[in-house]
């Protein structure tokens, strides 16, 4: 064997089993308490040896006019080791085309080349004009099966409208890849120019994520498909749902994902001097619907980051309109919302993760035969995150505050193996070659 990690609590699919893990060649080769030589060993007595966790939205190297998200595919992969994070999901640049689309894999992979762990696209699209039958027959046949869309941005041409929705809905039906959406009712978005930080979440209220959503969940019970809401970050959104939808819910071809952002903080801090660092869209809600949100946890099937931070210098101004719209998390997401909710996060970071994302058995589970991705978690350590943290300094940071900063955190992750291969093991981080990994529809 190449590694065995020994004396650790190992997380199979939502049970814990005191046993060892074994990898060879990149593969788990056996699971068990026997006495097999490797040429190294890992000790995990007292730590908890979960799957690597995956992040299936993410934002390397995203381009906003000539402005760039501090974060490209090296630097968020070794931020991503920190975290535990071994195989992540980003996007496609927005492609209204069959061609855009094809030259826009080509870049992404050029971009990725220098990624620490291992990873996919979701292709996007704004507006379509090509038939979607050979939309589809690609997204397969490249092993990219998702679709992502915009209900909104009308102004910036990304806007998908509804008659496309539910022709795409019908080809997802019929072909099997997911439809990811960003849901915000555009007709009740306020664009005017000018806005200050504090007005950010009434620009994008609630009820653009609540009435958009209401309104796809009645395109899918109609058309078919299967479809996605990233970001989800109104607890009413989730309660209206399970009065109206329940079904569609339960049948798992409406499915929700969520980010620690709007667990943990809430539209008061638009008001402060550094409210700035927490502008994202869609944005934070009021305190209200975050404790709503934090009830429903059960009901969102994976947890994600939407990683995209900018530079603080990037960050600071006073006006809506200058700022580049973006949070990082990825280091941060699983002590953040470990210690609001325990080991029920797990489950939403790993299989069940995979199974959505086409990457299961391969990805998000430790059993023989899948690939020997390993995060290992000190379930009892406690702290506040801060520029003290090990990955901070690894990246020689140019000034830049994180908004967790502050925050308190529970659990750490110790190592990271990516197809057993140690990425970060003991606060050191090691350089190592990701692959892009094919993922199937589900």
């Amino acid at each position: 064997m190449d590694l065995v990690v020994i004396n650790g609590l190992v997380y199979r699919e939502g049970r814990f089993e005191k046993t060892n893990v074994f990898i060879k060649d990149g593969i788990i080769e056996k699971i068990g308490k026997e006495p097999f030589k490797a040429a190294t060993t890992y000790d995990a007595k007292g730590k908890w040896v979960l799957p690597g966790l995956i992040d299936p939205h993410v934002h390397f190297h995203l381009g906003v006019g000539e402005t760039y998200s501090r974060d490209d595919f090296y630097t968020g992969s070794v931020l991503a080791a920190y975290g535990g994070v071994t195989t992540v999901i980003d996007f496609l640049n927005p492609s209204s085309g069959l061609d855009e689309m094809k030259a826009a894999l080509a870049q992404r992979m050029l971009d990725a080349a220098d990624c620490n762990i291992d990873f996919s696209f979701h292709p996007t699209i704004k507006g379509y004009d090509d038939p979607l039958e050979e939309l589809s027959d690609f997204l397969i046949a490249q092993g990219v099966p998702s679709i992502k869309l915009f209900t909104t941005y009308s102004s910036t041409g990304r806007q998908t409208k509804d008659i496309l929705l539910a022709k795409l809905c019908r080809e997802s039906e019929k072909s099997g890849f997911t439809i990811l959406i960003h849901a915000e009712n555009n007709e009740m978005i306020d664009e005017s120019p000018a806005a200050l930080v504090a007005a950010h979440g009434f620009r994008r209220p609630p009820l653009s994520e609540i009435s958009e959503v209401m309104k796809l969940a009645q395109v899918f019970e109609y058309a078919g498909g299967y479809g996605y809401i990233v970001h989800t970050n109104c607890g009413t959104t989730i309660e209206k749902l399970q009065e109206g939808f329940a079904q569609l819910l339960g049948e798992g071809r409406f499915l929700l994902e969520s980010c620690p952002h709007y667990f943990q903080f809430d539209s008061a801090v638009y008001k402060g001097s550094r409210g700035y660092r927490y502008v994202m869209t869609p944005p934070l809600r009021p305190a209200l619907e975050k404790e709503k949100l934090r009830a429903y946890i059960d009901d969102i099937t994976t947890l994600a980051t939407d990683h995209c931070p900018y530079r603080e210098e990037e960050k600071d101004h006073a006006c809506l309109d200058d700022i580049p719209n973006g949070i990082e998390g990825i280091p941060y997401t699983l002590p953040v919302l470990f210690n609001l909710f325990g080991a029920k996060v797990l489950s939403k970071m790993t299989h069940e993760s995979a199974k959505v994302h086409g990457l299961y058995p391969r990805k998000g589970t430790i059993r023989e035969g899948s690939d020997g991705d390993i995060a290992i978690f000190d379930p009892e350590r406690s702290y506040t995150f801060g520029a003290n943290m090990p990955w901070h300094e690894h990246l020689k940071r140019d000034g830049s505050v994180s908004p967790y900063f502050g925050v308190r955190g529970q659990g750490v992750i110790c190592a990271t193996f990516v197809r057993g291969s140690a990425v970060m093991i003991d606060e050191v981080f090691h350089e190592n070659s990701g692959q892009f990994i094919r993922r199937k529809c589900r």
